[in-house]
């Protein structure tokens, strides 16, 4: 058997992210993409971690999981006052950059990328998150960034994956490129919501 694959790579924010399409008689899912991140200076990262995306920022502020409200809503609450949430009430954050399917009433992949966004940030964990230029968006959601505890980039997962579609909305856009290409190469896989909607 020929095997076949094309090579995709991009410079974004200083990344350098690489994606491969096609299959080889190795290849448990053929047409199925993945993507690494490695670093422009062109040192690699741990080639066992998919998906490396830019570390979580210094300033980060944790939280914890309240609620999965869906796949790019949740409820989360500071444990203390920081820079992007200042009081520790419970406060509805939408996530910047990505759309996945609505659970109600229910789109296509919706419940799936709700149910992805529970494992990723199960009720309880602890996250980290940043802002970006606009806090609020028009319905008085907070607008954040989240990273697990474990470090996975939240939003860059749920497009990679094929569970959202990137959503540019300026001024929030520092992550819309790495977004972007990720959707790219997720939707010319047919990964998640790209080959099942």
């Amino acid at each position: 058997m020929v095997a076949a694959v094309v090579v995709i790579a991009f410079v974004v924010g200083g990344y350098l992210l690489v994606g491969a399409l096609g299959s080889s008689p190795r290849d448990p899912a053929p047409g199925r993409a993945g993507s690494a991140m490695r670093s422009a200076t062109g040192s690699d990262t741990d080639p066992s971690s998919a998906d490396q995306v830019p570390d979580r920022p210094k300033d980060a502020q944790p939280m914890v999981v309240r609620r999965i409200h869906d796949g790019d809503t949740v409820w989360l609450q500071a444990t203390s006052a920081g820079p992007y949430v200042a009081g520790t009430e419970r406060v509805k954050v939408r996530l910047i950059g990505i759309d996945t399917p609505e659970v109600q009433p229910e789109q296509c992949f919706g419940p799936e990328a709700t149910d992805h966004l529970r494992t990723l940030i199960p009720v309880g964990s602890t996250v980290y998150v940043t802002a970006d230029r606009d806090p609020l968006d028009r319905y008085g959601r907070r607008l954040l960034y989240l990273w697990s505890a474990r470090g996975e980039f939240v939003n860059f997962d749920l497009v990679d994956g094929g569970w959202a579609r990137p959503l540019r909305v300026p001024p929030n856009v520092r992550y819309a490129e790495l977004f972007a290409l990720a959707g790219d190469v997720a939707r010319d896989a047919g990964t998640g919501l790209w080959g099942a909607c």
